[in-house]
């Protein structure tokens, strides 16, 4: 489309990552072809600006919740069942976990965000796509991209916790 380049800039601009733009970008193209027949012609470029904005927006704002959410979780009670377990057990999970939000924290939020919908417990393609606001047949594709994204930037790290030998 011949707006694709300004939109892909206004939303590199506002987002300051390629990457996020790139997505971004799509999405709202996406939406522009579900909606092309309620746009009125000469008002495509504003409804295209508008909607990347928007969803620009969002992505922020997504970022700074997900930052939230790592925060919180950094600082969670230990429970009757941690009590029970070795303390040098206890410290390994707690590297591994820590290691695993600084990875995150690395993503792109939409990677992020899918792999912790997929991992704490929505396993239906359908709800993931609900959640994201994305097709249900990309999901599939989002998943396995930001799996490989988490396992490239995990293995990546210096702080690698030490593993437990089985």
């Amino acid at each position: 489309m011949r707006y694709y380049g300004q939109i892909h800039r206004h939303l590199h601009r506002l987002l300051g990552n390629k990457e996020e733009a790139d997505d971004v970008a799509q999405l709202v193209f996406m939406r522009f072809h579900e909606h092309f027949a309620e746009v009125e012609p000469d008002k495509a470029k504003a409804w295209l600006y508008k909607t990347a904005t928007r969803h620009g927006l969002n992505t922020l704002r997504g970022k700074k919740r997900f930052r939230r959410w790592q925060e919180k979780a950094k600082h969670q009670p230990m429970t009757p069942q941690d009590e029970q377990r070795p303390p040098e057990e206890l410290l390994l999970e707690q590297d591994e976990r820590a290691h695993v939000r600084a990875t995150l924290s690395k993503l792109a939020p939409r990677d992020a965000r899918i792999l912790s919908l997929f991992f704490s417990g929505l396993k239906s393609y359908k709800e993931i796509a609900e959640e994201i606001d994305v097709q249900p047949g990309s999901v599939g594709t989002l998943l396995a991209r930001a799996k490989r994204a988490f396992k490239k930037e995990y293995a990546s790290s210096p702080h690698t916790p030490a593993r437990r030998n089985p």
